[in-house]
């Protein structure tokens, strides 16, 4: 497998000229959700696309061990993209992709994501779930999250915020003025594998417990009552596992 860093604005050509032999046929893009990190949670269909890729542009928040189903011959070039640290332009992602493509590539662009492990709706606590991007580009205004917790709280809403961590304090102030400071929310950092780590708190303490508890990205922020039924969850947790090794 021939792995290739990540490529600066500008680069060179994604592919060599002399593969002339793949351009003659004509060239597609599959995009593929890596899951939460685990590779067990993988999709066949992502498996198997994974597998006839013969490019991979893969996200930062992919686990390797999801690589090891590509092809051995596969060019994977790495297009981090994490929230908080200098990533690469979506635009140039999007000129590599159509780059490969236009070559007779198999293009796969792997995303990866984070989860919380738990159900995000329940009858008690929500009546619906909405997921948003703390991150916003540059020049952009991003999310009014003063409306989007009015909304949450009338609307009985779990808010799912990813790549929210390096702007957690605008984020929490936004929210705190639409939603009561006492609202439960749960971080999660690197969701099902083992480096797992995850903190309950309430929407006041929020900021504090994050410092406190030193999560970073990639984490999940989830904002709701639903997240009393985590707390359940992860308290009932251990004894299923007893009941299953038993």
């Amino acid at each position: 497998m021939n792995t290739t860093p990540s490529l600066p604005r500008g680069s060179e050509p994604l592919l060599a000229n002399d593969r002339s032999a793949t351009a003659r046929h004509p060239g597609r893009c599959t995009l593929v959700g890596a899951g939460p990190g685990d590779p067990e949670l993988l999709t066949l269909k992502a498996v198997k696309a994974i597998a006839c890729a013969t490019v991979l542009l893969v996200d930062d928040l992919v686990n390797d061990a999801v690589l090891e189903h590509a092809s051995p011959s596969a060019r994977i070039v790495h297009v981090g993209k994490r929230g908080g640290c200098k990533s690469t332009p979506q635009a140039f992602i999007d000129k590599l992709m159509i780059q490969a493509v236009q070559e007779g590539e198999h293009v796969v662009r792997l995303k990866g994501m984070s989860s919380l492990g738990a159900p995000l709706t329940h009858r008690e606590h929500a009546h619906g779930v909405v997921f948003v991007t703390g991150h916003a580009k540059p020049g952009d205004s991003g999310t009014d999250w003063v409306q989007l917790a009015t909304t949450a709280h009338q609307a009985k809403l779990t808010l799912v915020i990813y790549m929210g961590v390096s702007s957690l304090n605008h984020i929490s102030q936004g929210l705190l003025q639409g939603l009561p400071a006492h609202t439960p929310v749960a971080i999660v950092q690197h969701a099902s594998l083992p480096t797992q780590r995850e903190a309950l708190t309430t929407l006041g303490e929020l900021v504090g417990t994050v410092q406190r508890e030193q999560l970073q990205s990639p984490s999940i922020i989830v904002v709701g009552d639903v997240v009393q039924g985590a707390r359940a969850w992860q308290q009932a947790e251990p004894n299923a596992t007893e009941q299953r090794a038993a």
